[in-house]
């Protein structure tokens, strides 16, 4: 039987195989793959077969998630999640939730250097 499979839609296979969350998922049972993606349909491709996918800065709009139909969930780093079509995401009973604290730290100590 297959594991489950997670992707991770803009950052390189290298850094993503090299993960906190490729440790974790995989720990859980869940294979992690990733893919700088710059079109819909670079996401489309890189979903088929998934039930989640973490996403930073793409679009994830009505057309990833129509043509997305095993994905059950969306994970946004960062604050909010205005690069994802909420409402099509409701419609079609996936979750979306974001994580606010992503990335705090650095963010924190670079503005302390200047």
């Amino acid at each position: 039987m297959a594991r489950p499979l997670a992707v991770f839609t803009d950052s390189d296979p290298e850094r993503v195989a090299q993960s906190l969350e490729a440790k974790l998922l995989g720990d859980a049972g869940v294979d992690l793959v990733g893919k700088r993606c710059t079109s819909e349909d670079q996401i489309i491709e890189l979903a088929k077969g998934s039930f989640m996918m973490l996403n930073g800065m793409v679009p994830i709009t009505r057309k990833v998630l129509e043509n997305a139909p095993t994905v059950k969930g969306v994970i946004r780093y960062g604050v909010g999640f205005d690069n994802v079509d909420v409402k099509a995401a409701t419609e079609q009973g996936v979750a979306v939730v974001y994580v606010p604290d992503y990335c705090m730290e650095e963010v924190y100590n670079h503005a302390m250097v200047f």
